[in-house]
C-alpha cells in the first residue's frame, strides 16, 4: 500500500509541474507552442521543452534564440539563465511597480529592462489582450538588441521588437496553442 502511495503521489507532482503556470504572465505549460510573425514574412515557432530544476528552455526566448527559462512559483517574479556564468539573472518581477529596473546580461546586445506599463490592451492578429505589461530593454547595439516585450496574463509573450540596422523588428503572436 506505501508503495502506491508514493508511486500516485509522484505521478500526481509530475503531472502538476509539467501543466502548471508558474506565474501570471509567464506561460510554463511544456504542451504550449506559438508562432509569431513580422511584416516582412518572417517566423518565429516557439515551443517549450522542460529542462532541469525547473527550468524549461524556450526554443527561441523573445527573438535570442534557446534560452532557459524559470518563473518563481507563487510570485511574478521571471528569471533567465546566463549560460555564460551559469547564473540566473531576474528579468521582470511583474508585480513590482511601473518605473523598475532589472539588470542582466543574458544577451549581447541587452542589458537590463524596465518595466514600462502596466494595464494596457494590446491587438494581434490572433485577438486582443487586456491587462497586458510591457518591459522596455536597454538595447546597447545599433544592429542587435531588444527594444519592447508585451506579456499578457495566462498567455506570456504576445510580442517583443528588437533593434536591427535597418531599424525595429517587431513580431507578433499569429498562432499556436497558448494556454
Amino acid at each position: 500500500m506505501k508503495y502506491h502511495t508514493i508511486v500516485l503521489s509522484t505521478l500526481i507532482s509530475l503531472a502538476a509541474t509539467s501543466t502548471a503556470s508558474a506565474n501570471t504572465y509567464i506561460n510554463l505549460n511544456t504542451t504550449d507552442n506559438a508562432t509569431f510573425a513580422n511584416g516582412k514574412g518572417q517566423n518565429v515557432n516557439l515551443s517549450i521543452t522542460p529542462a532541469t530544476l525547473g527550468w524549461n528552455k524556450y526554443s527561441d526566448f523573445l527573438g535570442t534564440g534557446a534560452r532557459k527559462v524559470w518563473a518563481q512559483e507563487g510570485s511574478e517574479s521571471v528569471y533567465v539563465l546566463n549560460e555564460t556564468t551559469n547564473t540566473a539573472e531576474k528579468l521582470v518581477n511583474f508585480a513590482d511597480p511601473v518605473g523598475t529596473s532589472y539588470h542582466f546580461s543574458f544577451a549581447a546586445c541587452t542589458t537590463g529592462a524596465t518595466l514600462a506599463q502596466k494595464g494596457l490592451t494590446l491587438a494581434t492578429p490572433v485577438g486582443t489582450y487586456k491587462d497586458v505589461v510591457r518591459l522596455s530593454f536597454n538595447a546597447k547595439c545599433a544592429d542587435g538588441g531588444l527594444l519592447e516585450a508585451w506579456f499578457a496574463p495566462k498567455v506570456g509573450v504576445i510580442k517583443w521588437s528588437s533593434q536591427t540596422i535597418m531599424g525595429a523588428n517587431t513580431f507578433e503572436l499569429n498562432g499556436g496553442k497558448v494556454a
